[in-house]
């Protein structure tokens, strides 16, 4: 019969260990060998603020439009968040993806050629923003919206922003999810839009008050002071009207009759949407539910509320579905730039 000496069988054991150690050593170094170079080559001093920033904006683009999309729209892109960046004082957010997360969302087999094309979009554009009047614009964008992008004037309530003009984007009504219909309780409507139906705080309710309390001054400053107590008083009366009418909200269950959209704007997508007596703005709805954008409309389905939207994101500025088609066509950056951002300029940093 074969027998294992009791004192040989360590001693193999040992040596096969050995030899599976210096296998994985020799991978390991394998793998570590272009890192070891470069810090040969290079030391280990951190990346320049240029190489720092190329790499956060290959990140935000990467997370912010498809890899398959024409170079063109992502160079837009690219120059898109690059004005953002700077005007935020390079600000950083925690959006930008990172390598691994971009390997995760693409797969191990796309990862290296969707890298290098979200690379070569960011470093093709160099030191490219968009300014006006020498100031850094504002650059929102979004994924499609129902045929138009908005005003800029009209959503944000401002002349500050006349090159966010509405213009037409027909081809978004072919978008990929183009449209969306949900299904919700009107228990479910209400427990969302709750922080918007709180009761705003009285002020200067008590301001008549002590404005009474304090010495005469001329006849002109008297006057003054009983037009800013009148002011106040009629905010103060505002205000408590404005609570009663929320507390009646939160207190009666909502059905179809209390939800209405009050005021869209010239592109269809809601201002102000009425909830029981109260009103919220139409961006607010759209995140208090999570939907997909304020274009909205209501049908009654039974005793649940039908939510259609129409679009994808907030609708100002460039959409990324119509920049990518008109890059399709042969359009080129400066091209699809000046459509969505008329009167801005393209210039560096």
């Amino acid at each position: 019969m074969l027998q294992i000496m009791p004192d040989r069988f360590p001693i193999f054991l040992i040596k096969l260990k050995l030899r599976l150690q210096s296998i994985g050593s020799f991978f390991l170094i394998l793998i570590l060998l272009p890192y070891v170079i470069t810090v040969f080559l290079h030391g280990t001093e951190r990346p320049s603020d240029a190489e720092h920033q190329n790499q956060y904006l290959i990140g935000l683009l990467a997370a912010s439009m498809p890899a398959d999309y024409e170079a063109e729209a992502l160079k837009c892109q690219a120059i898109l968040l690059r004005t953002e960046y700077f005007r935020e004082g390079k600000k950083e957010s925690g959006e930008a993806l990172t390598p691994e997360q971009m390997a995760d969302k693409w797969g191990a087999d796309n990862y290296e050629k969707n890298y290098q094309k979200i690379k070569s979009a960011v470093e093709e554009t160099g030191k490219t923003v968009l300014k006006y009047n020498g100031t850094y614009a504002l650059t929102p964008f979004h994924q499609s919206n129902n045929g138009s992008t908005r005003s800029g004037q009209e959503v944000l309530k401002s002349e500050a922003y006349p090159y966010l003009k509405a213009v037409a984007c027909e081809t978004d009504k072919e978008a990929d999810a183009a449209i969306h219909i949900g299904t919700y309780s009107y228990q479910e409507v209400q427990h969302a839009c709750h922080p918007y139906l709180v009761a705003v705080e009285v002020s200067g309710a008590e301001a008549p008050e002590k404005e009474a309390q304090e010495e005469k001054a001329g006849e002109t400053e008297m006057q003054k002071r009983e037009e800013e107590k009148e002011a106040k008083a009629a905010e103060a009366a505002e205000a408590e009207l404005e609570n009663q009418k929320a507390q009646e909200t939160q207190q009666k269950e909502l059905e179809f009759s209390d939800l209405e959209v009050v005021q869209t704007d010239s592109a269809g997508y809601a201002l102000q949407i009425r909830v029981g007596r109260t009103t919220c703005s139409g961006e607010e709805f759209r995140q208090a539910l999570g939907l997909a954008s304020c274009n909205i409309s209501f049908q009654e389905r039974g005793e649940e509320l039908q939510i259609t939207t129409v679009g994808n994101g907030h609708g100002l500025g460039m959409s990324q579905w119509t920049a990518n088609e008109m890059a399709k066509e042969g359009k080129s950056m400066q091209e699809i730039l000046g459509y969505f951002f008329e009167g801005v300029e393209v210039d560096e940093i």
